[in-house]
């Protein structure tokens, strides 16, 4: 039996990152968006997720209630590795 990570809710996560330095910051907005990039990138979430964790904070919160626009990120991340391959 699996269990699925939850995601917190967006006070909480308000509230974490505001408490939050600039490393830890960094560390729950990856612990947020990881497991959104896997359901999409399974195999590349690691290293897009890292991409999108070079962004600004200010960037990235509000994307994360804006998944439109996050999953347009995200493509954009695994389009710029699938061309560094080539």
């Amino acid at each position: 039996q699996q269990q699925q990570q939850q995601q917190p809710a967006p006070q909480q996560l308000a509230a974490a990152l505001a408490q939050a330095d600039a490393v830890g910051k960094t560390r729950i907005l990856g612990e947020t968006i990881y497991p959104l990039v896997v359901k999409t990138y399974p195999h590349r979430a690691g290293k897009i997720t890292g991409m999108l964790l070079e962004k600004e904070v200010e960037d990235l919160v509000p994307l994360l209630d804006d998944l439109p626009a996050l999953e347009a990120l995200m493509k954009e991340a695994y389009d710029v590795l699938q061309a560094a391959q080539k």
